[in-house]
């Protein structure tokens, strides 16, 4: 099904779901230790660097952390695709199972 033809409200109700869980994730007990090393980081940093060295990281890291967002919201939206699609899958599977079961039941009768 092209994103196109889902309905007006599926988006905003995907985009909130994907912030609830980009929040969820940030409260995962590995994120909590790799927050205290970049913060242990940034503090060096910022102690060590002139101030426009530093502002040029700072601009550094607020264009990647951008691109990591947009490269996990096209994820996030891909893997939501994907499911639709599989559950087309196992819906015309499931279909054609249950036609099959119909199509031999009838045979079974005749002979």
């Amino acid at each position: 099904m092209p994103y196109q033809q889902w309905p007006d409200w599926l988006r905003p109700a995907l985009d909130q779901r994907f912030n609830k869980l980009a929040a969820l994730a940030g409260k995962q007990h590995q994120i909590h230790h790799l927050q205290k090393k970049i913060d242990q980081i940034t503090l060096q940093l910022k102690n060590e660097l002139a101030i426009e060295q530093y502002q040029l990281i700072l601009e550094w890291e607020d264009a990647v952390n951008y691109q990591h967002a947009v490269e996990k919201e096209w994820l996030y939206a891909e893997g939501i695709k994907d499911g639709v699609r599989l559950m087309c899958c196992v819906g015309e599977i499931a279909y054609m199972d249950k036609t099959l079961e119909c199509h031999a039941g009838n045979n079974e009768r005749v002979k």
